[in-house]
């Protein structure tokens, strides 16, 4: 259980649902990487535009191969 700190309210992750979610976009990271990451990124990046790149596995396919 981690706890977040969110405009001096505490928030214990297991307190917290998908639903409680407040987009589609963040029940997916919910589900796919967990409520950790969900509640990290809605406290350490707010008001923050993420853009995950289509082609982001350039640098590591170019090592590989």
């Amino acid at each position: 259980m981690a706890t977040y700190e969110f405009n001096g309210l505490k928030i214990n992750s297991e307190d917290i649902t998908v639903d409680d979610m407040p987009t589609e976009i963040f029940r997916e990271i919910y589900d796919l990487c967990g409520v950790d990451v969900a509640l990290s990124l809605l406290v350490n990046m707010c008001g923050n535009i993420i853009q995950v790149p289509a082609k982001g596995f350039t640098n590591v396919i170019k090592r590989i191969v």
